[in-house]
């Protein structure tokens, strides 16, 4: 992983085109689009869905579920020979999707910078997704660093989820980036006698549970999440730890898609102004550089904290390791 700054990730991107009319009419003529996301629906799903219906008339219907469950589920479906999903969102696992041929080759107009597409063309980012920690302000003063939650006042306080980039293994992996492999692992094994509960949860569903006192602390959270929550007036705050770490939640196209010119227009629609004034409007981090968050807070740039981006290949080729770390220290 790298460290980098947002400003070289969100460099100048070329003016939007509108997709192509022979595009437009042959997706109307598909006259739906299946989407597999792990995107919170009412948050941002629901509202790219009416937005895109109501521009095109073309339906969308969508399934929601975390990243491993989105990719077993298209797996099955094409062992079976019974494709069902169009469009498919991750934050993680495109390694997976690709080995198992279930994701395909698309083509996009100019309209993200180079770092937010695929060079081989199987995804573009809809967003960046910064992670941290969050704290229940009404449980104690919140920790600032790493070391902090080694105190003993956080032993049985903290929870995270256990096996996504979004959990524990980003952590880890932020952790091993930022302190290098053995000092980060003598780091993680003293963290361990903290008895940070594991929970097999979306990280929105347990910042909830941390928003409502069950647990004090949750590691690995996004920001987005986070200042929503506190927008809504919940006793939360996103704690960056010294480092936070971010990843591009990607989008593309299902092998064997059956609507795949609404799949095409779909993901057009998702990274034009448009949809990322959705992206924007909701309280996330738009990966077009034309469309600034509506929170500062959530921008490492704009609040100044550091950051590790990683990209989708970096994730693939370091995931496996954290979770291996996951399971020899923590389990």
């Amino acid at each position: 992983m790298l460290r980098l700054s947002l400003i070289a990730c969100l460099a100048a991107s070329p003016a939007a085109a509108q997709p192509a009319d022979a595009l437009v009419a042959k997706a109307k003529a598909e006259g739906e689009v299946v989407y597999y996301t792990e995107l919170i629906v009412e948050q941002i799903v629901r509202p790219l869905a009416a937005a895109f219906e109501k521009k095109y008339g073309i339906k969308v219907v969508y399934w929601r579920g975390d990243s491993q469950a989105a990719a077993l589920r298209l797996a099955m479906e094409h062992s079976a020979g019974r494709v069902t999903a169009d469009v498919w969102s991750t934050a993680s696992g495109i390694g997976a999707l690709l080995e198992g041929g279930l994701i395909e080759r698309f083509a996009l107009d100019g309209e993200l910078p180079a770092r937010y597409r695929d060079p081989a063309g199987f995804w573009v980012a809809t967003n960046l997704i910064v992670i941290g920690a969050a704290v229940n302000t009404a449980a104690r003063e919140p920790p600032a660093s790493l070391d902090d939650l080694l105190a003993p006042r956080w032993r049985g306080e903290m929870v995270w989820k256990q096996n996504d980039i979004t959990g524990a293994w980003g952590f880890i992996g932020n952790v091993l980036t930022n302190m290098g492999e053995e000092r980060g692992l003598a780091y993680l094994r003293r963290l361990r006698e903290q008895d940070i509960a594991p929970v097999a949860a979306s990280t929105r569903a347990i910042l909830d549970s941390v928003i409502v006192g069950e647990h004090a602390l949750v590691i690995g959270v996004s920001a987005h999440n986070t200042e929503i929550s506190v927008k809504a007036g919940a006793p939360v705050a996103f704690l960056p730890l010294g480092g936070a770490w971010a990843t591009p939640h990607t989008i593309g196209v299902t092998s064997g898609a059956h609507h795949s010119n609404a799949a095409r227009l779909f993901i057009d629609f998702v990274v034009s102004k448009e949809g990322q004034e959705i992206f924007r409007q909701a309280g996330y981090l738009p990966a077009r550089p034309d469309m600034p968050p509506l929170s500062s807070k959530i921008s490492p740039e704009l609040a100044g904290f550091p950051v590790n981006v990683i990209a989708p290949e970096e994730l693939e080729r370091n995931l496996v390791h954290w979770s291996q770390v996951y399971d020899h220290i923590f389990r």
